[in-house]
């Protein structure tokens, strides 16, 4: 093949090229160009090619090109011959070519082959690996099973028209996919169950089981969408269709003065059954009251590709969420900004709020929070954050591209806003800086976050996240976090950046017997239903615990021993004081009371020969050894107090006689214990039989619960 270029009159010039090609000929490549009015010979060497390469252990069935790189034809060369497994490439010229064998169920093979000479041969032993098999199993003829392949580009759905090559077993109740390595999300829904999803990091051969939870009457179905009733201007929601309903028309376009502002009140639980669902818009916003009243949304589901996610969006403008647990798996890609409850908090206020979130991120994200990703100008109290985030690739592989550090367990970034009296447990895989609490707090006044913890593990590289927060030194005066507790060992430092006083490490024992020192909100979680952390003081208990707290420590004052005046004047003062205690109607009032009567009784003087109990929460400053007795009276206290409140069950007289037998037992033993362990078995053992007197009280049979005394001090005994 010549190719001439085109004569010019104005310049007479022209190119000519001769290129390297042919199969079964080959010659030198001319390339060539001149101008004016040149007479020129070309000289072509041709001469016959030899090489071959020869292709064994070609898989049948698979598809396969060889071609020569570079060549300007690039035209898949034709086998001479084909001998069983093996092809037959003859008379090639020197060059590089590319093999590539394809078949469905395998990944590609592709080599590179070389020729140098005329007369080579080249042997090439092919070795077409098996993709990944994936089975899920436990499939009925009406289980539907999504395949999702997560990619940098796109995402793609993998079928089983597309993916399911020849299966090993013809069982009727699995379905195989043979997929590369990589990340992979799956659905597996069926009528009458609850939808299960989860991601898969394909390395090896896997199984996967349909966990078949059946759906609850109640349950959404995935599908119906309802309008609910009104009382008033508030919606009453009590089905997930009207949930669903809500949240696709609670939203507000910017600047939208026509939208009619929305509230409503959870009236049941809700089960979203784990199927994903198109709520609010993103680019909504939600600037009404939305009042769980202490209802749970569980199962809640989303997954997304490219966009924020939140289940309100955007709370703004004095908008209001309350009174709400949400318990529920978030899957996305490559997303802006990640949240349970909303991607941005501005101007609002969130408070009683439980998360409890399973997040996995394919690809890049800006920010994460399981509350809210950004909090702008807004206050929240008493959040609790349980969640568990993976992030795959997440690190961008431009070295110049910042590398964000606003993602953190609770929020993602904290500007200008109150946090008190919260928590979040998180554990985290990847690479990407992470914060405990925050991922960035700036911004900030005097005591705008306050009483708070962080538990947990941030996997992967510590030295970028912090157990507090990455904080902006410049907004953020000395003053403004105050007792933040972060559990030693979940990072390698408090804060990534900054420097604050009101945040530090303390070990997993302190901080899980330590509810004293984060205040009147915690309480030690002694039924473990928090992992040992600390839990919130419901608003029932605040009052009732206020006042045995004050009981305990006032009682403590009896154990001394004082000259007989003395001893009168403080037994008046302790009866005195639990008498106003009793009929206080509020925690301020107790305390009122307590310090009152605290002042008088430490004015007189125990008589020197006996231990002085006064006063048990003044340890002073000294040593390990001071901290952790002042622990140990804590816990005590708190124990003790806890107890008490079974005393105001309403049980017959043989129950009240029975449970007061096992509380001022219990109250003796912790009295005497040594260790927070040792407290924590009491009230354990005294809450198993408090259970069962409480179960015989219930069933209406007739027991002789005074027997019960007898047998549990045998026990103990024994």
């Amino acid at each position: 093949e010549i190719q001439l270029g085109d004569w010019s009159s104005d310049v007479c010039s022209s190119d000519l090229k001769i290129p390297d090609s042919g199969a079964n000929t080959m010659f030198n490549a001319v390339s060539n160009s001149w101008k004016g009015n040149t007479v020129e010979d070309v000289e072509v060497t041709v001469n016959r090619a030899t090489s071959k390469i020869i292709i064994n252990n070609i898989i049948e069935g698979s598809d396969y090109t060889l071609i020569k790189k570079g060549s300007e034809n690039g035209s898949q060369l034709t086998p001479d011959k084909v001998e069983g497994q093996s092809m037959f490439f003859e008379n090639l010229g020197p060059g590089t070519y590319e093999f590539i064998a394809k078949k469905d169920g395998y990944y590609d093979y592709i080599r590179e082959i070389v020729i140098g000479s005329s007369d080579e041969v080249q042997n090439i032993d092919v070795e077409q690996k098996r993709l990944e098999k994936i089975t899920f199993k436990n499939l009925t003829a009406e289980s539907k099973v999504s395949f999702y392949r997560t990619k940098w580009d796109k995402d793609e759905a993998l079928t089983i028209d597309k993916a399911l090559v020849s299966p090993e077993s013809t069982d009727e109740n699995t379905v195989t996919y043979y997929v590369p390595k990589g990340i992979f999300f799956y659905s597996i829904d069926e009528p009458g169950y609850r939808q299960d999803n989860g991601t898969i990091h394909v390395k090896e051969d896997k199984e996967v089981s349909f966990k078949k939870e059946k759906l609850e009457e109640g349950a959404w179905d995935g599908k119906t969408v309802s309008e609910p009733e009104k009382e008033g201007d508030v919606y009453q929601i009590k089905t997930g269709a009207e949930l669903v309903w809500f949240l696709q028309n609670c939203g507000e376009e910017e600047e939208n003065e026509e939208h009619e502002v929305m509230n409503a009140v959870l009236t049941k639980d809700i089960d979203m059954s784990n199927r994903s669902f198109e709520g609010m818009s993103s680019s909504y916003s939600f600037t009404g009251s939305f009042d769980g009243r202490g209802h749970k949304i569980t199962n809640y589901f989303v997954r997304n590709f490219y966009e924020d996610i939140g289940l309100f969006s955007q709370l703004f403008d004095g908008g209001e969420i309350k009174n709400l647990s949400l318990e529920g798996n978030i899957q996305a890609k490559s997303a802006l900004r990640i949240s349970g409850l909303a991607v941005l908090i501005d101007g609002s206020k969130v408070n009683n709020i439980d998360l409890n979130l399973n997040i996995a991120v394919v690809g890049s994200v800006d920010v994460i929070g399981s509350l809210t990703g950004l909090m702008f100008e807004s206050s929240a109290e008493q959040i609790s954050c349980r969640s568990n985030i993976k992030i795959y690739d997440s690190l961008p592989t431009d070295e110049e591209t910042p590398i964000s550090n606003e993602s953190g367990g609770l929020a993602g970034r904290i500007y200008d806003s109150t946090l008190r009296n919260s928590y979040s447990i998180v554990n985290v895989e990847s690479d990407r800086p992470f914060g405990g609490l925050a991922g960035s707090v700036a911004g900030l006044s005097a005591n705008q976050i306050e009483n708070c913890y962080t538990a947990g593990k941030l996997n992967g590289n510590q030295m970028l996240g912090a157990g507090f927060a990455f904080v902006d030194g410049d907004s953020v005066p000395s003053d403004a976090i105050k007792n933040v507790l972060c559990e030693k060992g979940m990072a390698e430092k408090t804060v990534a950046e900054g420097s604050v006083d009101g945040a530090k490490f303390v070990s997993e024992e302190i901080l899980k017997n330590g509810a004293e020192q984060l205040g009147e909100a915690f309480k030690n979680d002694y039924l473990n239903e928090n992992e040992g952390y600390p839990v919130f003081v419901n608003e029932g208990e605040k009052l009732g615990l206020a006042k045995n707290k004050a009981k305990v420590e006032l009682n403590n004052y009896l154990k001394n021993k004082y000259s007989p005046s003395d001893q009168q004047k403080v037994n008046g003062i302790v009866a005195e004081a639990i008498n106003r205690i009793d009929n206080a109607e509020t925690v301020e009032q107790v305390k009122a009371i307590l310090k009152k009567a605290k002042e008088e009784l430490d004015k007189i003087n125990p008589l020197p020969s006996q231990g002085n109990n006064v006063n048990p929460g003044n340890d002073g400053n000294a040593g390990v050894a001071i901290q952790a007795e002042r622990i140990l009276n804590k816990t005590k206290l708190a124990a003790q107090a806890e107890l008490m409140l079974y005393l105001d069950n309403d049980y017959s007289e043989e129950g009240k006689k029975t449970v007061k037998a096992f509380v001022t037992e219990a109250m003796s033993k912790i009295a005497n214990a040594n260790t927070v362990e040792e407290i924590k078995k009491i009230v354990d053992d005294t809450k198993e039989k408090l259970k069962s007197v409480e179960e015989r009280e219930t069933s209406g049979g007739a027991v002789n619960l005074q027997l019960e005394i007898g047998r549990a001090s045998c026990r103990e005994r024994v």
